[in-house]
């Protein structure tokens, strides 16, 4: 989407970094970790912190993308067993 409306990749970098924040900071106020106004703080925080990420990772490609979490992903396949449940599925 971003090469359709001309967003140079730079730029595309930064953005998809920004809303990963964005989604995990969502994430924290839907659980009740953080009030909207602490995550929105928060996230201009990490404006310095992201830009530091991005001048690091810019040249990865695809195969540098993956990191496997064996150890997450068994504790996520536990989840239906958990006496109090996240979210329903």
């Amino acid at each position: 989407m971003v090469r359709a409306i001309g967003l140079p990749l730079d730029d595309a970098q930064r953005v998809f970094l920004w809303t990963t924040g964005r989604g995990l900071l969502s994430a924290a106020v839907r659980l009740g970790l953080a009030g909207t106004h602490e995550a929105q703080t928060m996230l201009a925080e990490l404006s310095p912190l992201l830009d530091e990420v991005h001048a690091a990772c810019r040249d990865l490609g695809p195969d540098s993308l993956a990191q496997p979490a064996p150890i997450a992903d068994l504790l996520q396949a536990t989840h239906d067993q958990l006496y109090s449940r996240l979210f329903q599925s």
